[in-house]
C-alpha cells in the first residue's frame, strides 16, 4: 500500500478522502491546524490492518511549520487553505498564508503533488481565487 501526506485532512474534502484512503489500506500522515477541520473527522477510524484499514498519524500544525522532511519524496495531497471567500474578502492578508503553505510544500520537493481548490475559485474577484492562481504558478 502507498503512503500519502494530506494537508487540510480534517476539513470537509479531506475527511472524506482520508476515510476512502484508509479503507483502501493506505497509510496516511494527516496535517491540519484545526482552524476549520475537526478532530471528530477521525472518530471511528481505528487505524491498522486488524480493522481492515491503513494506519494514520495526525500532525496538528500549520503547514508552514511542518518539517520539510515530512513532504520530501512523498505523495502530497494539498487541501489546506483558508477557502471561505468571505473571510478572504474581509482579511485579504490571509491569502498570503495559502501561498506560503503551497510554497513550503513545493520547496520541500515532494515526489508528487496533488493540488485542489474549492468551487470558490470561480469567484475570480476574491483574494482566495487570486491566491489559487499564484499557487498554480508556484507548482509549475
Amino acid at each position: 500500500m502507498a503512503h500519502f501526506v494530506i494537508t487540510g485532512g480534517l476539513g470537509n474534502i479531506g475527511s472524506a478522502l482520508i476515510r476512502e484512503l484508509l479503507l483502501r489500506r493506505h497509510d496516511l500522515t494527516i496535517i491540519d491546524n484545526l482552524s476549520t477541520g475537526k478532530h471528530n473527522s477521525l472518530w471511528n477510524l481505528n487505524p491498522g490492518p486488524k480493522h481492515g484499514r491503513g494506519t494514520w498519524r495526525l500532525i496538528e500544525a500549520d503547514v508552514r511549520n511542518v518539517d520539510a522532511e515530512v513532504f520530501k519524496d512523498q505523495v502530497v495531497i494539498h487541501l489546506a487553505a483558508i477557502a471561505d471567500p468571505q473571510i478572504s474578502l474581509n482579511n485579504p492578508d490571509l491569502v498570503t498564508h495559502n501561498c506560503a503553505c503551497t510554497a513550503h510544500i513545493v520547496n520541500s520537493k515532494p515526489k508528487h503533488l496533488v493540488f485542489a481548490s474549492t468551487a470558490a475559485v470561480y469567484s475570480l474577484n476574491t483574494p482566495y481565487a487570486a491566491a489559487k492562481l499564484v499557487d498554480d504558478e508556484l507548482i509549475q
